[in-house]
């Protein structure tokens, strides 16, 4: 499968090791989330928790309180789509989505809570419309942000909407990102300027 649906930060053990023993331990993770928290609030982590993704200046601005039960919600989702990974159970994604539902309702501008709610709707369940809606909005909140420009035009580049899809993928290049991704963003455009040159009626043909 083309390299594009692991853009991802979840930590996987590459010695084989189970973080935890089993599922039946995931509640241990809310503690771990509410120590993350602490952890974020008293040493400024606002910046590495939001890499690639981004806080516009002009949102909404929430209670201090309130925007650390909504991190708290955010982690606990990502937690469920560790799981999800370990495991290939989707009902596991599910509960993520819930977990970062809240993470949205409790602060409507979230824009990393949209930007995981996207990619996890897109890649792992298939609901790819929501995906693009919900990066859609990670866009909105913050249109300097490069990451969500990636994974929509890599959505759209794998169904179907190829000059969107390149539009995205020239907004990613403007706005940095990483090598690896900025490589494959330029690898993927070329792919799709080549198609869409062989489908062209004046296109020549081939000898």
């Amino acid at each position: 499968m083309i390299a594009y649906s692991l853009h991802y930060t979840l930590p996987v053990p590459q010695d084989g090791k189970q973080f935890v023993g089993n599922l039946h331990t995931l509640p241990l993770l809310w503690l771990l989330a509410q120590a993350c928290m602490a952890v974020y609030a008293s040493s400024g982590m606002r910046e590495w928790a939001n890499k690639g993704i981004g806080m516009a200046s002009n949102q909404q601005q929430v209670a201090p309180f309130r925007r650390w039960l909504a991190y708290a919600w955010f982690i606990w989702g990502q937690s469920w789509c560790y799981w999800g990974i370990r495991t290939a159970e989707p009902t596991l994604f599910r509960f993520g989505i819930s977990a970062f539902n809240r993470a949205i309702w409790i602060w409507p501008d979230f824009t990393a809570a949209f930007y995981w709610r996207g990619l996890i709707r897109g890649r792992e369940l298939s609901q790819y419309r929501e995906a693009i809606g919900d990066l859609s909005r990670a866009i909105e909140l913050n249109p300097e942000a490069p990451d969500p420009y990636l994974q929509r035009g890599l959505f759209q580049r794998f169904h179907g909407d190829p000059q969107n899809a390149i539009t995205d993928l020239q907004q990613f290049l403007t706005r940095g990102g990483e090598l690896y991704w900025r490589l494959e963003a330029e690898r993927q455009i070329a792919q799709l300027r080549a198609d869409l040159a062989e489908q062209s009626p004046d296109a020549e043909p081939a000898a």
